[in-house]
């Protein structure tokens, strides 16, 4: 019997390597294995390289290889978490490395979510692999430390050198992975704007650049064993920035070459983060169970069917009933403390408070939309409420909200605070979006902190409750997403003792001053301020009483 199940096994093995080694078997083509690899990473590209003159793009991979303008990068558009997707082929969500925090700290989710550096190496152990950059903190925060790599990191007004470099590294050492990245034609959109002459100019002298390391690839006898990748975290807006969620930022390029690539094939709608995908398939390597990459449809001769993509799970609509009574047997106060509720408001489409004898004041064009319960007030930069006696000096608070937007915003925008937002620095607190929700406090001088929390993966576009606790007695901020606790971060020593108050207002979609540009267009329902920081169990309380 055991001799049975062994033969079994092995002719199941042999089927799947045999569906691996011949990955499609109408194409009579077995899997060609490359021996290296190199990605250049352009920040900012988008796909507006088609706007200017960029032969060597154009050569490689538009006409010499594999290529879309439709490839989808994540939410938000910038540059630490789109990176960071493209690394490791995961959202932001599960990789949690953004702007934030990405030069900061080195990479903490590689055990679960590895680059594709690691996964290179643990194919091949002591492999040599390069990256060569002007932007440090992708070399700090998120290629590995612990790995045979050669780095190299320079300023944005030196892809020269970083070029040299480069070229020099492949053609002595023949690698098997190597990341280039150049990040000048990304900082003159953010200086000088998009799609202008000045980001133009850095966009042909980049393609300079590309054009020598696949050179050094074609000098160093390489050519025919090596896939070339060339893509990008982000696009922009023309005469502005990026961040948002346009079609010109969100769409980019992503080119292909190597010697079983179907020449002149149009890859369609990808996400960039199906780069490590196309990385591990190329060398004939595991790739990871857990990322959210797949090989894209028509690149490989020998496979042009690869499996597909699972259609993206979108959130069922939120159907709004009608707020309970709060003394009633579903209601509020049966699942809360409420000797510690010092006021409420449903935003029912009205300003009136569901408890409490605190005043909201409405500045702009008050409107109501469906809520969680009943109705929800939208709310943005130029239409926000504010309940101005309310403060919270030294002792401990709980905020508790939700909110429904269809976007992150611009410029990290306010979901709610009281202070001026126009420098982390000053007095007061907020919480702001920036792909992950970050929450600050300034002592009006030389401290400040700034917290990230990060966003559900199907945020925005979906219900997401949100609590702040401050415990000052501990000195410790924790925040809960969804009534679970997603951080816990201890306040530094200048600001343990600093009131939460500015002189300024509490208000929802706009800072303190009123005078911030960052906007988000949101629907807020149910402010809830606690006297005392929530634990988990007063949160995990809360979400039983909206169904959680």
């Amino acid at each position: 019997m055991n001799k049975l199940i062994c033969i079994i096994l092995l002719i199941a093995c042999s089927v799947c390597l045999a569906a691996y080694d011949k990955a499609n078997p109408g194409s009579g083509k077995k899997h060609f294995v490359y021996k290296h690899v190199v990605f250049i990473g352009v920040d900012g590209l988008g796909a507006y390289h088609l706007n200017t003159d960029t032969p060597n793009i154009d050569r490689l991979f538009t006409e010499g290889g594999a290529s879309t303008c439709r490839a989808e990068t994540v939410k938000p558009t910038i540059s630490g978490e789109n990176w960071a997707s493209i690394l490791t082929g995961v959202l932001p969500y599960y990789h949690k490395v953004g702007n934030s925090n990405i030069g900061g700290r080195a990479y903490t989710m590689g055990d679960k979510y590895p680059t594709v550096f690691r996964l290179v190496a643990n194919a091949f152990p002591g492999a040599v692999m390069g990256s060569f950059l002007d932007w440090p903190p992708l070399n700090t925060g998120l290629v590995d430390d612990d790995l045979n790599i050669v780095k190299f990191s320079t300023s944005c007004d030196k892809e020269a050198d970083v070029c040299a470099r480069a070229e020099e590294f492949i053609r002595e050492n023949k690698p098997v992975f190597t990341f280039v990245y150049f990040g000048n034609t990304d900082h003159m959109g953010d200086s000088k704007g998009y799609c202008n002459e000045p980001y133009y100019e850095a966009m042909r002298a980049m393609d300079g650049y590309v054009g020598r390391v696949i050179a050094a690839v074609e000098d160093a006898g390489m050519a025919d064993d090596t896939l070339i990748l060339l893509t990008t975290d982000h696009g922009g807006v023309p005469g502005s920035g990026h961040g948002t969620n346009t079609d010109g930022e969100k769409y980019v390029f992503f080119g292909v070459r190597g010697k079983t690539v179907i020449r002149g094939s149009d890859l369609g709608h990808i996400y960039t983060r199906d780069l490590p995908a196309v990385v591990c398939y190329a060398l004939g390597i595991k790739g990871n169970p857990l990322w959210d990459a797949y090989l894209p449809d028509g690149l490989f001769e020998e496979y042009p069917k690869p499996r597909a993509r699972k259609g993206e799970q979108k959130p069922e609509k939120h159907m709004a009933v009608p707020t309970p009574a709060a003394d009633s047997e579903k209601g509020l106060y049966r699942f809360i403390d409420r000797s510690k509720l010092r006021c409420a408001f449903g935003f029912d489409g009205s300003l009136e408070p569901m408890a409490g004898t605190y005043k909201a004041e409405f500045t702009g064009d008050e409107k109501y939309g469906d809520g969680m319960f009943g109705k929800a007030l939208w709310v943005n930069s130029k239409n926000f409420v504010s309940v101005p006696e309310l403060t919270f000096g030294m002792d401990s608070f709980t905020v508790a909200m939700w909110l429904y937007a269809a976007d992150y915003g611009v410029n990290q925008p306010v979901i709610f605070g009281n202070k001026d937002w126009r420098s982390g620095y000053n007095t007061g607190f907020v919480l702001a979006s920036l792909g992950a929700f970050k929450f600050n406090l300034g002592n009006g001088s030389d401290s400040r902190c700034d917290y990230s929390y990060w966003m559900p993966y199907d945020f925005p576009g979906r219900w997401t409750h949100v609590i702040l606790a401050a415990d000052r007695e501990k000195g410790v901020v924790r925040a809960y997403i969804n009534f679970e606790e997603v951080g816990a971060d201890t306040l530094s020593a200048p600001l343990k003792g600093v009131s939460f108050d500015s002189g300024l207002p509490f208000t929802i979609g706009c800072d303190g001053s009123r005078k911030t540009i960052s906007s988000m267009d949101f629907l807020a329902d149910d402010l809830l301020v606690f006297d005392g920081a929530f634990g988990a169990e007063e949160a995990a309380r809360l979400g039983e009483y909206y169904g959680n």
